[in-house]
């Protein structure tokens, strides 16, 4: 490359040298051993590296979080003038994308929140990305200045943007925004302290060995690429003739050519993102055929696409297709895009439990192939499978319209539901109030709205509990109904009163209800009617309350017998 040469020429010049490089490192792979790691295999996304850190974040023994412990210190010990309060863990909810954030690490007292973006794939930064999560977790009720925010990535090289984190916000976090990277803090930490704490769990310590290994590969630090590295080395030395010049020449011709190949990557990557925005507007165009404005596309800088119902339903209340990250648009890797019905900015998960209980939506999803999930923020969820395992950019016109109209059908039916039924449900609030009134004027105990919704009632609170609870469902043929259990907090706590509970309420003519994700035990007592929607509610009521009533009569006397 010498200085009378033209743009094109350079250009030319850069492109072939890459070939060359690239040339190298196939030649050089050919001496390498054999390598096999599942994680490579896999082809990890951000996704993926997220849920193995928090996956090992989350061990515990006997409620002890050694490794989340050994993470803080480290952070604590890497960034000077960060002082995370380790000895404060208590019982932390380590939850992976919750409200669209990688990451959370959060203590249910509010005592602290560690926010985790993960960017080890150099994925762009959102507008007000870090800005929205802090409001987000703050809205969660913990303290401002208990709020850390880690911002992970492959190497320290990528930096945070002012788009995604206001100057304001960096203000006032101060060292509590904490910058961190794959290179110089989670592989160190990986290899001197979590792979020894591992070494008497066999499958933990093979998982966390595979990850180093993986790591080391994205890192280009294996040892069995030292032969490439040194291939790569000798054939830039020769090319630039290196060898012939001092130590200060050799700098500044490094400096110039590695100047000019990010002006190349930097030209490539715009004639590479118009092309992603036309093959983005025309997954936009198709999804506005069919549902109008009520749309948002974040596929560029969110890998998500929004479709929202009609008002007056909650806009965090919607399906989405996520991840719908560019390459998948693009390559055949992953031949399915999912379609989630999720449910947003739910602190207390009142708004899940609603969508949870429109069984008419349950049936009629199962009915076209989704799956019920109701946790994570995901209620429903379906794959929708690419035709010949294309990808959406190599659809023809035909091909993208049989599967949107399949796709884009099923889920115009489901929202339907949802916007007809999920307004009722939220128009029971008022009726949960009643009843709450009504029953403690009527018992003379304090019952309360459990969820913000349900009606609740516990007894043994300090030893075995138990206890009333009530709530309004969507049956499948239509009809809304007022449902009320038995509920055990805890299956370890459900042979406390197993036998005088079956006795009372025999199986099969109440539905007992204990393999669940969760940790509860429902017995379900009858259903009351309530019909088409609320009109009937007077006349209703006090049959409720009179069962209610049943309820609580047997209840007291069995729990002041039992459980104490």
């Amino acid at each position: 490359m010498t200085p009378n040469q033209t743009e094109e020429e350079k250009l030319s010049g850069i492109l072939d040298f890459a070939h060359a490089v690239s040339d190298v490192v196939e030649q050089g792979k050919l001496q390498l051993p054999y390598n096999f790691n599942i994680i490579d295999e896999l082809h990890a996304n951000e996704n993926a590296h997220t849920r193995i850190l928090l996956k090992l974040l989350s061990y515990n023994k006997g409620g002890v979080y050694s490794y989340l412990k050994s993470f803080l210190s480290m952070m604590n010990d890497h960034n000077p003038g960060v002082e995370f309060p380790v000895d404060r863990l208590g019982s932390p909810h380590i939850r992976f994308n919750q409200e669209y954030i990688d990451g959370l690490i959060e203590e249910p007292s509010g005592a602290y929140a560690v926010i985790i973006e993960n960017k080890i794939n150099w994925a762009v930064d959102q507008e007000a990305q870090l800005q929205r999560y802090y409001d987000t977790v703050k809205a969660h009720g913990v303290d401002a200045g208990q709020i850390y925010v880690i911002y992970l990535t492959l190497d320290g090289n990528k930096e945070v943007s002012s788009t995604s984190l206001p100057h304001a916000l960096r203000q006032q976090l101060g060292n509590r925004f904490i910058k961190m990277n794959y290179r110089n803090d989670i592989l160190p930490w990986l290899e001197d302290d979590l792979l020894l704490q591992a070494k008497e769990e066999r499958l933990v310590g093979s998982g966390i060995c595979q990850y180093i290994d993986h790591l080391k590969g994205r890192l280009n630090v294996r040892d069995s690429g030292k032969v490439i590295r040194d291939m790569t080395s000798e054939l830039i030395k020769e090319r630039l003739q290196l060898d012939n010049l001092s130590v200060a020449e050799r700098w500044t011709v490094l400096k110039k050519h590695l100047d000019e190949v990010q002006e190349l990557q930097n030209a490539l990557s715009h004639v590479k993102s118009e092309l992603s925005d036309e093959v983005y507007d025309e997954w936009d165009k198709i999804a506005r055929h069919y549902f109008g404005g009520r749309v948002s596309n974040s596929i560029s800088f969110g890998g998500y696409y929004q479709i929202f119902c009609n008002q007056p339903i909650d806009i965090n209340i919607h399906f989405e297709w996520e991840p719908l990250r560019e390459e998948m648009l693009f390559t055949t890797d992953q031949p399915y895009y999912t379609m989630n019905l999720h449910v947003e900015s739910d602190k207390d998960s009142v708004k899940m439990v609603r969508v949870m209980r429109l069984f008419i939506l349950h049936d009629e999803a199962a009915d076209r192939g989704y799956e019920i999930l109701g946790t994570g923020g995901t209620a429903l969820f379906k794959r929708y499978a690419l035709p010949e395992k294309k990808s959406f950019s190599q659809l023809s016109e035909q091909e993208r319209e049989t599967f949107f109209s399949k796709a884009y059908g099923d889920v115009k039916e489901l929202m339907r539901i949802v916007e007809e039924f999920y307004p009722l449900l939220e128009k029971a609030d008022e009726c949960i109030a009643e009843l709450v009134s009504d029953m403690e004027e009527k018992t003379k105990a304090q019952w309360g709205k459990y969820n913000g919704w349900d009606i609740a009632l516990s007894f043994n609170d300090k030893t075995h509990r138990i206890g009333i609870e009530g709530s309004f469902s969507i049956r499948k043929d239509r009809k809304l109904v007022f449902k009320s259990y038995i509920t055990v907090w805890s299956k370890s706590q459900w042979p406390v009163y197993e036998a005088e509970l079956e006795q009372k309420y025999p199986q099969p003519q109440y539905l007992l209800d204990k393999d669940r994700r969760d940790d509860r035990v429902y017995l379900h007592l009858p259903e009351i009617e309530v019909g088409d929607n609320l009109d009937n509610w007077k006349e209703k009521k006090h049959q409720v309350v009179d069962s209610l009533y049943e309820t609580y009569r047997y209840m007291s006397d069995l729990t002041s017998r039992i459980g104490r």
